[in-house]
């Protein structure tokens, strides 16, 4: 077993994750139990107990995160700019009715990772939701996804009310 410290790049639907160790680059798998049981979030740095993936689809992924935790010296500042980044993420679909991750982006002023972080945590608080809309039948990811306050914003204007 190996400690490390990894990047959480992306976090599926279906609760697992990705990472990337800060000292190699190395892909690193997180299974669901182990994402859950650490309330990590994207964008988390955070020290790691890796193991080798025995998978036999193992080449681009040589890691199993078998823990994760934040770091004991984490302190509140990030969350305060995190919820300032989501209120603005917020906002910016408010204005916007409609919006890509990308549109937001732009409208707040940050990057699209960061964005797309915020904009994941509001549609799990149920403050916003969600269409995921895919260009192809065969895609496994979506193309992009749209953003509103409301699920019936994706409706349009209806008639009968």
């Amino acid at each position: 077993m190996q400690e490390a410290q990894i990047y959480i790049s992306h976090i599926l639907d279906s609760g697992c994750a990705f990472a990337a160790r800060t000292d190699d680059g190395s892909q690193t798998f997180v299974p669901p139990s182990v994402i859950k049981a650490s309330g990590v979030d994207e964008g988390d740095i955070v020290a790691a107990k890796l193991i080798p993936n025995t998978h036999p689809n193992n080449a681009s992924t040589p890691w199993v995160a078998v823990h994760v935790a934040k770091p004991a010296n984490s302190v509140s500042a990030p969350v305060k700019n995190e919820a300032s980044l989501d209120e603005r993420a917020y906002e910016a679909v408010a204005d916007l009715f409609l919006a890509t991750t990308s549109e937001v982006s732009k409208e707040v002023g940050t990057d699209v990772h960061l964005a797309h972080n915020a904009l994941l945590r509001l549609f799990k608080a149920g403050r916003v939701a969600k269409a995921d809309v895919y260009a192809r039948a065969d895609q496994e990811r979506a193309s992009y996804c749209i953003w509103a306050l409301d699920p019936k914003d994706f409706l349009g204007e209806t008639t009968n009310e």
